[in-house]
């Protein structure tokens, strides 16, 4: 024996179709992605398809498969360009086809192009930031651009600190040496000429 509820019955209401059919073609999604593997960018996908962005956008969320290309855009275009900087700092061979203005003939001109300090520096500062770290040195000079003071001792005076510096701007300080555990004072070359 059934038992019913008295429960008033919901009409379902179908939503009849308006508006113009969408342009939207399953072979789009294949489009798609080898525009965005040619390097273009959704606003230029949705150009090349005679859309909106913002129907680009509407197609995004009602089709799984664009959706999916669009997110994958970004990985192809990063890992492009990994490529590339790793070829530029590992120097890379040039083609170029050159014809021959007298015979028509074409020749085929390769030529080995350097590495580039620039780029193997930021590799390596991204890629093995542990090992290869950017370190900045700041050295701090005079007014005259003058070497800063290279030792200053404890307990030296005023005098001596201002002497001391003196002959480093002049370039005739020569630095204390270790010999045998000991510091030993060099002498300045205004010692020697005296």
């Amino acid at each position: 024996m059934r038992i019913r509820i008295n429960e008033p019955r919901q009409r379902v209401r179908i939503k009849a179709k308006t508006g113009r059919p969408s342009k939207y073609n399953p072979a789009f999604v294949k489009i798609a992605e080898r525009a965005f593997n040619s390097g273009m960018t959704e606003q230029e996908v949705a150009v090349l398809f005679d859309i909106s962005t913002a129907t680009f956008q509407n197609w995004k969320r009602q089709y799984p498969a664009l959706l999916e290309v669009c997110n994958t855009k970004d990985e192809i275009g990063i890992k492009r360009a990994e490529n590339s900087l790793y070829s530029i700092a590992n120097g890379w061979i040039s083609e170029r086809e050159i014809v021959d203005k007298k015979t028509g003939e074409v020749k085929i001109e390769r030529r080995r192009l350097p590495p580039e300090l620039q780029a193997i520096s930021f590799y390596l500062g991204n890629r093995a930031h542990h090992k290869w770290k950017s370190i900045t040195r700041n050295e701090v000079v005079g007014a005259t651009d003058a070497p800063p003071i290279r030792l200053i001792r404890e307990g030296m005076t005023l005098e001596e600190a201002a002497e001391l510096y003196r002959q480093t701007l002049q370039g005739n300080y020569t630095p204390p040496k270790l010999i045998e555990g000991q510091l030993v004072e060099a002498t300045t070359k205004d010692d020697n000429s005296s």
